[in-house]
């Protein structure tokens, strides 16, 4: 089994530079090209929710779904912390390399983050550790039955940090959300925090064939990163 070493784990706990983040359900649409159907289809599970509203505003609309992350033991308060701080950090980033990003990010940063803020006063009012809704857990093994969830979906982790999620944990997770999906996972996006395309997706697609995994690339309208410009489908064959 695939697992973390000991520094890439805090790093995905929050400690390091991974930036833990407060995403709304409209963005989730757009960077998982979702429709009606497949947020009121049936359950949807988000890995590695962190302090996003994507949930509450799922249960809002009417679906169904889980949240996990590592950080779901902590307090709403801790959460929200660790979310300012993300939003520093990605302050930092964009105001640093304007280029890299999509041309509404770049030119409004302070606009852009501050919605963070209304999704997270969302998150905290739905949020309750370790709960029904939000579970305690981590890739690559999460506590669900096979097809569990119609649709997995998890967005700035797996592909945004290639120095912590080598090739046989990243295999290991795609494939560990396909099992708990009746339809497919989707991952977005493909690029790593400073924009750049993940170098092994060949090989990455191959293995997953292998296991079993149909993949594709699927053209998506959210644009964070100028080059994030697709997400990545794997499903059962």
């Amino acid at each position: 089994m695939a697992v973390l070493s000991g520094t890439a784990q805090q790093r995905y706990q929050g400690i390091g530079s991974l930036i833990v983040s407060a995403r709304r359900l409209g963005e989730y649409r757009e960077m998982f090209a979702l429709s009606d159907a497949d947020l009121l289809g049936g359950p949807v599970l988000d890995v590695a929710g962190g302090a996003s509203s994507f949930l509450a505003d799922l249960v809002a609309l009417g679906g169904t779904g889980c949240a996990v992350d590592p950080h779901y033991h902590r307090s709403a308060a801790e959460l929200t912390a660790a979310a300012d701080r993300g939003a520093a950090l990605a302050r930092t980033a964009i105001t640093t390399w304007p280029e890299l990003y999509a041309e509404h990010v770049a030119d409004a940063p302070v606009a852009y983050l501050a919605e963070w803020q209304h999704n997270l006063r969302r998150f905290e009012a739905h949020y309750r550790p370790d709960s029904a809704h939000y579970r305690a857990a981590s890739l690559p093994v999460l506590p669900f039955a096979d097809g569990e969830f119609r649709i997995a979906l998890s967005s700035h982790l797996l592909f945004s940090y290639p120095d912590d999620f080598g090739h046989d944990l990243l295999l290991a997770s795609i494939a560990e959300m396909v099992r708990v999906s009746a339809l497919e996972a989707r991952v977005y996006p493909l690029v790593d925090t400073m924009g750049r395309p993940y170098p092994e997706l060949d090989r990455l697609r191959a293995d997953l064939a292998e296991r079993g995994v149909d993949t594709e690339l699927r053209p998506v309208p959210f644009r964070l990163f100028r080059s994030g410009t697709h997400a990545f489908v794997a499903r059962a064959a």
